[in-house]
């Protein structure tokens, strides 16, 4: 184990971070998404333009990055999919609370106060 560690250390060994990974998708401040990515087809050169504009408006932005938008639909299906996630979720907890799985004792309070 501490050779792993030794490795990973000296940048011999590279592991797959999930929070390392490329986004295949950026946001402007204007609320449009625009894939990114060769996994969506973007040429590497227009993927660059896109992420240069994260968090700005898409004024001034190429046309050709325009193709590569996520469009409104897809958009508000992922929003809708995500809140019914949620309340699932939600509501698969409130379940295990009322059938007496779950109890207030279990909730780990250390994160409230970090």
């Amino acid at each position: 184990m501490q050779e792993i560690i030794k490795r990973l250390h000296s940048g011999d060994l590279k592991l797959p971070i999930k929070g390392h990974q490329e986004p295949d998708r950026i946001g402007l401040a204007d609320g449009r998404q625009f894939y990114v990515g060769s996994g969506h087809g973007v040429p590497d050169e227009l993927s660059e333009i896109l992420q240069a504009y994260q968090g700005e408006t898409a004024v001034g932005l190429p046309v050709e990055c325009l193709r590569y938008e996520v469009s409104r639909k897809v958009s508000e299906k992922e929003e809708k999919e995500n809140e019914l996630s949620v309340q699932e979720r939600e509501k698969a907890q409130d379940e295990k609370i009322l059938s007496g799985e779950f109890s207030v004792r279990d909730i780990n309070l250390e994160n409230l106060f970090n």
